[in-house]
């Protein structure tokens, strides 16, 4: 494996354990380093870095609006905030 598959395997595992449902605070930081630090050394291009911070965020992304739901806080799909 080149520089390229062992990055992009490392931030694909991570985002495939956060799209199912694993939402520790630290798998997101792992990811979000393994991404940054593969995009610094040139392993990933910028469309690569691009793909795999929108796939981080919305991963995040459910998970905080999983968690507003499980607190029964109201959230307004629409205005992507939690409604008052």
């Amino acid at each position: 494996m080149n520089r390229h598959d062992t990055a992009a395997a490392m931030i694909e595992t991570r985002l495939l354990k956060m799209e199912v449902g694993d939402d520790s605070i630290q798998l997101s930081s792992e990811t979000d380093m393994a991404t940054e630090m593969a995009y610094a050394q040139g392993d990933i291009d910028c469309s690569e870095y691009q793909g795999y911070v929108e796939r981080r965020h919305r991963a995040r992304t459910r998970h905080f609006r999983n968690q507003l739901k499980r607190l029964g806080v109201p959230y307004d799909n629409a205005a992507c905030s939690v409604a008052h």
